[in-house]
This record gives C-alpha cells, sequence and structure tokens, in this order.
C-alpha cells in the first residue's frame, strides 16, 4: 500500500516540475449575469420559468490544463404559474448555490484566449417568497452537483470577458431537479 503512495507522491512531484516553467498560475475572478431554466420535480405544482441570474467566481490556474474556482451564484424567479394560471400576486423563487469546481481546458500562460470544462459540487439553498398568503414550496438547503463549459477572452491586459453555462443537478425533497444557468460577464487576471 505505501509503495503505491509514494510512486503516486513521486509523480505528483515529476509531473509539478516538468510544468512548473509553463504554468499560467494567474489567479482570476469573474463577475456576471444572464438567463436560469430551472427543472421542476415531475408533479410539482408551480411552474417556475426562466428566470435571471448572478455569478462571482474567484480562481486559480495551477496547471496549463487544469484550474480550480469557487464559485457564487444566484438565481431568481418572477411570477411563476401554477401549471398555467398566474398567480394572484407576484411572488418569488431563487436558488443561492455555493460550488467548488475543477475547470480542465486550455489555460496557457501566452494565450489570451481560455475555453474550459467543468465539474464541481456545492450547496444550493432554495426559498420561496410568500405572497398574499401563497406558499410555493419549503425552503431547503440540498447538495448539488455541476457540470458546463466556457471560454474566457483577455481583451485588455489583465480585462476580459467570459460565457459559460452550466448544469446544476440538485438533490432536492420537494421543488427542482436542476438549473441551467447560462452567464456573461467580466473577467479579471491580474498580470
Amino acid at each position: 500500500m505505501y509503495k503505491y503512495l509514494i510512486i503516486l507522491v513521486a509523480l505528483i512531484v515529476l509531473f509539478d516540475s516538468v510544468s512548473n516553467s509553463q504554468v499560467n498560475k494567474r489567479i482570476f475572478f469573474t463577475a456576471g449575469g444572464g438567463i436560469s431554466a430551472p427543472l421542476e420535480k415531475e408533479g410539482f405544482p408551480v411552474n417556475y420559468g426562466i428566470g435571471y441570474n448572478f455569478d462571482l467566481k474567484f480562481g486559480q490556474a495551477f496547471h496549463n490544463n487544469i484550474s480550480w474556482c469557487v464559485e457564487g451564484s444566484y438565481s431568481f424567479f418572477n411570477n411563476p404559474t401554477v401549471r398555467g394560471e398566474k398567480l394572484p400576486e407576484k411572488p418569488t423563487f431563487s436558488i443561492t448555490g455555493v460550488t467548488a469546481n475543477l475547470l480542465t481546458g486550455s489555460f496557457n500562460k501566452n494565450s489570451d484566449f481560455h475555453p474550459y470544462t467543468l465539474v464541481g459540487a456545492g450547496i444550493h439553498f432554495i426559498s420561496s417568497t410568500d405572497s398574499s398568503g401563497i406558499k410555493l414550496s419549503e425552503s431547503e438547503t440540498s447538495f448539488g452537483l455541476s457540470i458546463g463549459a466556457g471560454v474566457s477572452l483577455l481583451t485588455y491586459s489583465s480585462i476580459g470577458f467570459f460565457s459559460q453555462i452550466r448544469y446544476d443537478l440538485i438533490f432536492s425533497k420537494n421543488t427542482v431537479n436542476s438549473n441551467i444557468p447560462f452567464v456573461i460577464g467580466f473577467m479579471y487576471s491580474p498580470k
């Protein structure tokens, strides 16, 4: 058992020392917004429709092809319907998520264009607002998994743009199965 652990550590050290000179170890921050589409559980009486989202991200590339980030997102949905009928007031529903993501793609320090895919895991806080005594669902905190893809482009020194689409699989008890946010925004990555 120890023999395999020693081999693994040796490979990591070798891999790190060989690739260290070409790594883009720059940190990055992103802020953006877009649209979100939740997928409700089968038989759930409320249709949330398309909503809006805000997204913040902080991360760092630690290899030419691997990066990590912590992402916070807030999706909100105004004026849901009860399967076709508008509700008398304008209640809102929201999903707030915090995820840790592993990104794979092209993070070469000599390039300003970086396409990537991501996988992640995190916590999602699901809540609805009461309006005129109407309670859409119970608030809950649920574990979730994420997959997605995106691209970033530095256009002026350390400032650029990014776009990303993500599928959040949410293990909710009552309300949604998943959320699909599409985000565009600004990126800052100091040199």
